[in-house]
């Protein structure tokens, strides 16, 4: 096993995910929901970035739920 702690893979999942958000394929909105949703679920930091951004995305649902996640956090 290697020497990242459970926080470290967490966060680097985090920065994956918002990598792949930049591309077409994730453009979909059920993908981008469900994006919003592992993070706030996750509550790890770093995912606060990415959730701000899908807070100003064009379509209201992944809005809606990039603010739900977001309440996972204290800000």
């Amino acid at each position: 096993m290697s020497s990242y702690s459970a926080s470290k893979l967490c966060k680097l999942n985090v920065y994956i995910l918002f990598a792949v958000l930049q591309y077409p394929i994730v453009e979909t909105i059920a993908i981008k929901q469900v994006l919003a949703n592992a993070w706030g679920q996750l509550g790890e930091e770093s995912a606060v970035e990415p959730l701000l951004q899908l807070k100003e995305d064009a379509e209201a649902r992944v809005r809606w739920q990039a603010i739900a996640a977001l309440k996972h956090f204290s800000m």
